[in-house]
C-alpha cells in the first residue's frame, strides 16, 4: 500500500511538474507580448501622415488636427491639399484657411469648415483627410 501511494505521488509531482511548465511557458510569451505592445504603445508616435508635422498649435494657412491624447506636440499640421493617409484618435479641427473632411475608420466623416474650429469623434479612430482647394 505504502508503495501505491509513493507510485501516485510521484506521478502527482510529475504531472504538477508538466502543468506547471506549461503555466510558466504561457506566462512567458504573455509578458513577452505585453511588453511589445506596451513598448508600441509609449514609442514616439509614427508619422500620421507623409505630409505633414506635429506642432504645439494649428499654423496659418494650414488643416489641423489636434490629437485626444497629445505627444509632446499635440497639433498635426497638414503640408498641401487634396488626400492624406491618417490614423489617430482626434480631438478638434481647425481649418486655417481651406476646409476639410476628417473620415473615420467606420466610414463616417466631419467636416471643418473655412476659417473654424470644431470638435470631432475622439472615439473614433481617423483613416483619412481630405483638405480642399
Amino acid at each position: 500500500m505504502s508503495g501505491f501511494a509513493v507510485s501516485l505521488r510521484d506521478e502527482g509531482i510529475s504531472e504538477l511538474s508538466t502543468s506547471l511548465g506549461k503555466v510558466l511557458t504561457g506566462a512567458a510569451a504573455a509578458a513577452a507580448l505585453l511588453c511589445a505592445n506596451a513598448s508600441a504603445v509609449q514609442a514616439a508616435p509614427a508619422p500620421l501622415s507623409s505630409d505633414g508635422f506635429w506642432a504645439g498649435t494649428c499654423q496659418a494657412g494650414r488643416a489641423c488636427i489636434e490629437a485626444s491624447t497629445p505627444p509632446p506636440y499635440k497639433w498635426w499640421n497638414f503640408d498641401g491639399c487634396y488626400f492624406h493617409t491618417f490614423y489617430l484618435l482626434p480631438s478638434k479641427g481647425t481649418a486655417h484657411g481651406n476646409a476639410f473632411r476628417v473620415t473615420y475608420q467606420d466610414d463616417k466623416w466631419d467636416d471643418v469648415e473655412p476659417w473654424t474650429t470644431r470638435w470631432l469623434d475622439a472615439r473614433n479612430e481617423t483613416k483619412y483627410v481630405y483638405v480642399y482647394c
